[in-house]
Parts: structure tokens; sequence; C-alpha cells
């Protein structure tokens, strides 16, 4: 039950190995993820030997899997579409044959594997190619061999266990405090009813976190979704401000807007972060015109924070690059913007919002 549990959360990995002989099935092996460093675990010594070892137990396997399925040259990768295509969906069966044996050790492995490599494009990676070619579609990429659960890193293993943690705690702590409050007396005194206690603030739980896409990206994106609109920043400098107003001339001009990254970066975020109005944007920034048409200075804006979108999450795009995943992302960083600051998203946050749903449209990355 317990090492159930600690599967489930991916606080260990289990890696099936070959039972004794006259023994029937596999047995397991646990590996812990739980690491003093899970932002570094490459500068952990015990973690780098665990992955020399898994790696020498991936290439000995990978052997024993082409072996199994009559392939001349047993060095060569494994496709992970053909790796799933040969693994019961069923699960281990204790009767399971021999010959199929080499594809369960050989699919926990590789779970074990992506966990230890924590890279974001671990399927990219050149050791990771030594053994594998994860030719899966976008639905499976994401997904492991032998549970089919989304991957996690070492971060997000690190985030659960701190929550589960904390729950205990809170239960214990609640327990605790229950317990000191009971008295052992019986009293028959009318008493004055007690103020009742100000309820905590209930955390909304946002299902699409725990989507495949969700629990991969999602603390990613609220991270990017925070820094844009939890950041402190100081007044603009009077260069920036010289290079929005010679953009938005351009664009009067060209229809273009013409500025570099890190001025579109600032700026946006700044309009977000300060929630300065649209009034005092244009009579900051884009000087005083009567004749200043106001869709044309809503098109500027537009393509503005378009721009400042796909900077922003450009990374995450590089590689869901599929339309219907691109649309499912984009709808999901609108919904974590309402839930996360939707009592106070500013003017120019709703900018951001239709940035974000006109993205699929228009992304060309």
């Amino acid at each position: 039950m317990l090492a159930d549990f600690l599967l489930k959360t991916r606080v260990i990995s289990r890696v099936y190995v070959m039972s004794p002989k006259g023994s029937h099935g596999l047995d397991n092996e646990y590996i812990s993820n739980i690491l003093s460093n899970s932002y570094m675990p490459e500068s952990i010594a015990a973690h780098t030997s665990i992955t020399n070892i898994i790696e020498n137990r991936l290439a000995q396997q990978m052997h024993l899997y082409n072996n199994s399925i009559n392939r001349e040259n047993l060095g060569q990768v494994v496709p992970l579409s053909e790796l799933r295509g040969n693994k019961d969906t069923q699960g281990l069966s204790k009767t399971i044959p021999l010959k199929d044996q080499s594809i369960y050790i050989l699919a926990t492995l590789h779970d074990a594997y992506v966990i230890r490599l924590n890279q974001e494009n671990w399927w990219d990676h050149s050791h990771y190619k030594k053994y594998f070619i994860n030719d899966d579609n976008n639905d499976n990429r994401l997904l492991q061999l032998s549970t089919r659960e989304p991957h996690l890193a070492f971060e997000d293993i690190h985030q659960q266990l701190n929550k589960i943690i904390n729950t205990f705690m809170e239960i214990a702590s609640g327990k605790s405090i229950t317990e000191i409050k009971r008295s052992p007396q019986l009293n028959f005194t009318k008493t004055a009813a007690p103020t009742p206690a100000e309820k905590p603030k209930v955390e909304t739980f946002d299902k699409m976190l725990a989507t495949p896409f969700g629990m991969h990206y999602g603390k990613r994106i609220d991270s990017i979704l925070s820094e844009i609109f939890s950041n402190d920043m100081d007044e603009l400098s009077e260069e920036l401000r010289d290079y929005v107003v010679n953009a938005f001339d351009n664009f009067k001009e060209t229809n273009n807007v013409s500025i570099d990254s890190e001025t579109v970066k600032k700026l946006c975020t700044w309009l977000i972060t300060s929630k300065i109005g649209s009034f005092a944007f244009i009579g900051n920034f884009l000087r005083k015109d009567n004749n200043l048409d106001k869709q044309f200075i809503t098109d500027f804006t537009n393509n503005l924070f378009k721009i400042f979108f796909e900077l922003k999450f450009k990374a995450i795009f590089k590689i869901i690059r599929h339309q219907e995943n691109i649309s499912f992302a984009c709808s999901f960083i609108i919904k974590r913007i309402y839930i996360n600051f939707g009592e106070e998203i500013p003017e120019y946050g709703l900018f951001l919002i239709n940035a974000a749903s006109q993205f699929d449209k228009n992304q060309n990355l």
C-alpha cells in the first residue's frame, strides 16, 4: 500500500528485474527520486551513480529485448511506439511469458531513466538516443511506458512531496488542537455562543492541472504568469519611452511593430503590473494627437502584446507544434490567468488574454 502511494506520487520509481531461478514473474526494485537539490541533481554524486547504473542496465536490456523479438542487430535503438505496442496493456501478470519479460523490464528502466535525465526535451538528449527513438504521437510522448501517467521532473516530484508532507502536518496539527480543546469535565453552565472562526480561503483546484499537459507544463506556465503579473518594476527610462514613440510612429507608416524583444517585454510587463490605464498610456507614450484613430491605437497595442505573448511562451510552443495542442495550451494559459489573477486583471492584462486567444491563428514559430 505504501509503495503504491509512493509510486503514484513518483517519489520512487519501480524497476522490474528477473526473478531468481525457479520462481515465476518478475521482482521489483525501487529507486528513490528524493534529492537534496532537485534544481541541480547533476551536482549530487549519488544521482550520477544511479544514472550510470540505469544506463548500464539499459544497454544490456536493449540487447535482450531485440533478441526476444528476433532482431538481427541486437544493438539497435528501440522505437517507443514499438515498445508500447509490444507491452500488454493489462499490466504485469505472474504468468507472463519469459520472452515478454524483457519488454516490461525495459519499459520501467525507460521511465526511471527519463526522470534521472531531468531534461525538458528528454527525447532529444544524446544519451537517451543511444537506447530509444521517441517516435510516439503527441498524445503519448509525455506519458510513461509502464503506467501511462505523465512524466514528471525532479522539481515537480519535490513539489508534490512537500504538499503531501504539509498535508500530513496539518492533519496532525488539527488533531492535536482538537485534543487540547476537548475538556474532560462536563459543564452544564450556559455560556455565550462562541464567535465563529473565519473560514480559511479555499484554494481553487484546476482540473486542467491534472491533465498530462498540465502536469508537465502547468508549473512552468504559472511561473511565467507570476513573473508577468507580480513583477515589481521601476518606472520606464526615457530612452525606452522614446523607443515606444518611434515604434508607434513607424506603425502608422508601415502597419508593422518594429521594436526589440527586450523593450517589448519590459513595456508590456510594466503596462500590466503598473495597472496604467489606456488614456495615460496614450498621453504619455503615443503623443497627444486629436486626429489619432482609437482603432489604430488598439491595433498597435494588440500587435505589441501578440509579440509579447510569443516571446514569453516561445519555448513551450516550440515543443508542442501540433495545432490542437497549441489551442489547448492557449486555453490553459487563459484559464490560469483568470484563476490566479481573475479578481484584479488590469486593463492591459486583457490585451494579453486576447493575444493568447488569437495566437493559434497567427503563430509561425
